[in-house]
């Protein structure tokens, strides 16, 4: 899962405009990462890329604890048991010319 994040992150990084287009072109060039859903936020933490249609979080503020110390340049894996079900979340900083530009 984190390469799968360090991949996605990489990705971004080298494009000149990070935007909703932008973004989407970049992560269909990826292929199928084969995670549950993937959030891309800019900077300040808005969502900018959401995978998950239905329950979009697109524009909105998405400041979970593992996108918030991302954002503060710290690459992030966090991981659950519960009720047999193991879930885990990743979250790592865009960073481009040693400026975080999103999660």
């Amino acid at each position: 899962m984190k390469e799968k994040c360090q991949l996605t992150a990489s990705e971004i990084a080298s494009l000149e405009v990070i935007n909703t287009t932008t973004v989407t072109n970049a992560i269909s060039k990826i292929g199928s990462l084969n995670v549950q859903r993937l959030i891309v936020t800019d900077r300040s933490g808005v969502v900018i890329y959401d995978s998950e249609i239905q329950h979009s979080t697109k524009g909105k503020y998405l400041l979970l604890p593992e996108v918030v110390r991302a954002l503060n340049m710290n690459k992030v894996f966090t991981c659950s048991y519960h009720d047999g079900t193991m879930q885990s979340q990743a979250a790592s900083p865009i960073v481009s010319y040693g400026t975080t530009v999103g999660s």
